[in-house]
């Protein structure tokens, strides 16, 4: 659990054994897409030094929070004005503040919502007795305000220092109460129940098991406060501890510092590697990349199922993990190693830190009590084909299931990651046997789907109406209950959906993060509040997502092409927060014709050596329909059937098969599962889901591709129509080709029909969320970089200079499986297609030259 994010998520995760990287080479991801995050468009995290000593990369920079506002200035004063720390190296400065934070509504941490001026004012000078201050612990949350703890850990005795900031935010993140509970350690696996038949169930669904924790050694200061001395120290325990591990166990230690390329590449394609955090990173802000790689290291056995990570985020990160489902065998190898290195500190005339009221204690708040996340990678057809409902089970049995890309997204080849969600308050035991359990039940369900589908039986469709809870059942719930109970009936509502009329404008909390939030105003609410398009599409309409889902980064949704203009007084705002775009005096072209893109033979040479598939997608919708989050039937219908006469008037190379989601057959099903073409019906914690865009599911919803599945279509999921062009290689000038001719047929099937595609001069092709305005293109290549993998930070910095976007195996800020980035443009609005598809031509290039710049300076050593 990273303490990282603003939800318990790991902050970079081993895989499952050795799983293989994210293939996006003919699989279109249903991911969600980008206006589902808090920010635009950024990137990951640097590992092992390259051969060729490159210059160090500081991470004294400051990332802009307010547009250098009032806030950024006072930051870079309080930077400017910090004496020198101890603690500080050339690549990391610690900052001493000399005030309480004037915290921005972007800042949305547990312990900005704690630390108050009193607390402030009796924290601010103390320090621990390694040196560890108040500002020290907050530095992360202050430069890094989507975090959603907000406070790190320098040593043990931070625990008791700031005990009164550290409490309520462990009160808040685990809803468990150290003022009044206690916590207690359970490691014994014989008290696990797992009986034959639970172990015959897992064996057919479960793919793999993991079980994780965190260690970290009394005496020594943890990471984001760690010395040299230190580091080294918790180094030499933890080597003792791996080399009196029994036989079964017995493995090597890889010292990053020390790794031969040979090492690198074979930890690498493991999903062993971690990398060293970058500056956007909780651990890069919180200082615990300093000195790297030294005293940092991999421990794993021959066999390859437990593994160990050395001064991480904590002292030791463990890992036991296998292929299969035997749950019961894996905690029993994950005991074992955290035995061990509690047997090796106590040799060492040391303990493991552990308190009675907050368990293992360790860098970061969110891992506390057990710190432990048991989790099976698990096979749901049936329950995959209704994921809100999947989600709700889970969280009755205190499950938390997470789909290819993490929480709340879809579940490539119906493959769920469920884990227990509770860390503090209860034993490991009782963790896992809920893990047993909770899949016990889940299966059950499977199996019941399952035969209900055989037997052709009807399942009753899943209310998406119940509102979660926003701010714990206090002001704001209430108030969104009652607005919703008062809502009269909206003829778009549905028995699973129900729009909501808002009286007066959202009393939004700190939580609302939004463009939308910030732009709406009284005097702008009471302007559009009762202005509706002439189907009947609303302001309250329009904001509902991003009134119910905080997180949301956009926070509007439109419902028809009206609403571009009717709404536009929050529209063109919006666009110019998330595009740096201004639609009041810009304008914007399209252009798709390939043959103005220059594409060398030399660079397709080099696109062929390195690219592994490339992917060119966007969306098109037709005027004269209403949008997804507001459609009719009829309107869906009449979408589809422009879009099945577009599919129909393809040229051969491209004819393929439209398949109607509400007409497959299981076989049909599996296999558009199994190439990640099938879309999912969009639960009610997503945008879709929140605003509307799932009601009536699947009717009038469908999927093309064609025979050779290098071109495939959406029809009536986010927008009309979302077009992919794809193929495995790097021939990126025949991909976009593709594309533009899948473009062309849809307006060709308007433009017959009498319509048109929803287009305008200052926002270019119009869709659902402003986010995707303009080209909406995403042109990206999967691309293999072993050596500038070595220096993520370095990697994502030269990709900004060339305005493209890196991705690891789970999007954003995440790390690169074997070297395999997503790399793609990161402009959408104010380009034309050609230049943007030009952009990644021309940066990709540049970084394979570098990539072959950084592999003799390595030979030549």
């Amino acid at each position: 659990m990273g303490c990282g994010s603003s939800t318990p998520e790991s902050s970079s995760s081993a895989p499952l054994v050795s799983a293989p990287p994210e293939q996006h080479a003919l699989k279109a991801s249903a991911k969600t897409t980008s206006h589902e995050s808090s920010t635009p468009v950024p990137p990951p995290a640097p590992a092992v030094p390259p051969a060729a000593p490159a210059p160090a990369t500081t991470v004294v920079a400051l990332t802009p929070i307010d547009d250098n506002g009032p806030f950024d200035k006072w930051l870079a004063s309080q930077l400017a004005a910090s004496p020198a720390d101890p603690k500080d190296t050339s690549e990391f400065k610690y900052i001493n503040f000399t005030e309480i934070p004037p915290f921005t509504d972007l800042h949305k941490s547990l312990m900005r919502k704690t630390l108050t001026p009193e607390l402030w004012a009796k924290l601010k000078d103390v320090k621990s007795s390694y040196g560890y201050s108040l500002s020290n612990a907050i530095q992360a949350g202050v430069v890094r305000p989507h975090l959603g703890v907000g406070i790190t850990c320098g040593d043990e005795e931070c625990f008791t220092l700031f005990k009164d900031i550290i409490y309520p935010v462990v009160q808040g993140w685990h809803k468990f109460d150290p003022y009044t509970q206690t916590h207690k350690s359970d490691l014994e696996p014989s008290k696990l129940m797992f009986t034959e038949e639970q172990a015959a169930h897992f064996s057919k669904y479960v793919k793999s098991t993991r079980i994780r924790a965190a260690r970290n050694i009394a005496g020594f200061s943890l990471p984001a406060g760690a010395t040299k001395e230190h580091r080294a120290g918790v180094e030499t325990v933890l080597k003792q501890a791996f080399g009196s591990l029994p036989s079964e166990l017995a493995g090597t230690y890889y010292p990053l510092g020390g790794l031969t390329s040979e090492q690198e590449d074979a930890l690498q394609a493991g999903g062993f590697l971690f990398q060293k955090p970058g500056p956007k990173q909780l651990l890069g802000a919180a200082g615990a990349g300093r000195d790297w790689p030294e005293s940092r290291g991999i421990f794993h056995n021959d066999s390859k199922t437990v593994l160990a990570w050395c001064n991480e985020e904590d002292h030791c990160r463990i890992i036991s993990m296998e292929n299969g489902g035997d749950i019961k065998g894996v905690f029993s190898r994950f005991c074992q190693l955290s035995h061990a290195i509690k047997a090796a500190a106590e040799s060492n005339g040391k303990s493991l830190m552990y308190s009675d009221q907050l368990g293992f204690l360790g860098t970061c708040p969110s891992n506390l009590g057990t710190g432990l996340r048991a989790s099976v990678m698990i096979h749901l057809p049936n329950l995959n084909k209704n994921v809100h409902a999947l989600e709700e089970i889970c969280a009755s049995l205190d499950l938390q299931p997470r789909g290819s890309a993490g929480e709340h997204s879809e579940a490539v080849g119906a493959m769920w990651d469920v884990s227990n969600k509770q860390r503090l308050g209860f034993t490991e035991v009782e963790l896992v046997q809920k893990v047993i359990d909770g899949i016990t039940k889940l299966l059950a369900k499977e199996e019941e789907l399952a035969a209900a589908a055989a037997a052709a039986v009807p399942i009753p469709a899943s209310t998406v109406v119940a509102l979660t809870p926003i701010d714990d059942n206090g002001p704001f719930d209430k108030w969104l209950a009652s607005q919703l109970a008062a809502s009269p009936a909206d003829p778009k509502d549905t028995s699973e959906f129900k729009y909501i009329n808002f009286t007066e404008i959202p009393p939004f909390t700190d939580l609302h993060k939004s463009l939308m939030r910030k732009t709406l105003t009284p005097e702008l609410w009471a302007k559009l509040k009762d202005v509706k398009s002439s189907y009947g599409y609303s302001l309250s309409n329009a904001i509902q997502a991003g009134v119910v889902r905080p997180h949301l980064g956009v926070g509007i949704t439109c419902g028809d092409e009206e609403c571009f203009t009717l709404f536009k007084d929050i529209i063109y705002p919006v666009v110019q927060g998330w595009h740096k775009f201004d639609p009041y005096t810009q304008t914007h072209k399209s252009d798709l014709e390939p043959s103005k893109l220059m594409f060398t033979e030399e660079q397709a040479a080099h696109f062929s050596k390195y690219v592994k598939s490339t992917r060119i997608r966007a969306a098109r919708n037709i005027a004269g329909f209403s949008l997804p989050a507001g459609a009719t039937k009829e309107h869906r219908a009449g979408v589809e059937t422009v879009l099945k006469q577009a599919f129909g008037s393809l040229p051969s190379e491209l004819a393929g098969t439209y398949y109607p989601l509400g007409g497959l057959t299981s076989e049909q099903e599996d296999a558009l599962q199994a190439g990640g073409f099938l879309f999912q019906k969009p639960g009610p914690k997503q945008l879709l889901g929140a605003a509307g865009a799932g009601r009536d599911w699947p009717e009038s919803r469908g999927i093309f591709h064609n025979d050779s599945k290098t071109v495939l279509a959406w029809c009536n999921e986010e927008d009309h129509c979302r077009i992919i062009s794809m193929e495995n290689g790097g021939d990126i000038k025949g991909v976009f080709s593709r594309f533009c001719q899948l473009s062309h047929a849809i307006k060709a099937a308007a433009e017959s029909n009498g319509k048109s595609l929803m287009y305008s001069d200052q926002l270019g092709f119009l869709g659902t969320c402003p986010s995707n305005l303009g080209t909406g293109l995403r042109a990206s290549v999967m691309i293999h970089l072993p050596n500038l993998n070595k220096n993520v930070h370095a990697l994502e910095e030269i990709c900004a200079s060339l305005d493209l976007q890196p991705r690891g195996s789970a999007g954003e800020h995440s790390e690169a499986v074997g070297a395999m980035w997503d790399v793609s443009n990161k402009q959408r609005l104010g380009f034309t297609e050609v230049e943007l598809v030009q952009k990644v031509i021309d940066g990709i290039t540049k970084l394979l030259a570098k990539e072959e710049e950084l592999a003799a300076a390595a030979a030549s050593e």
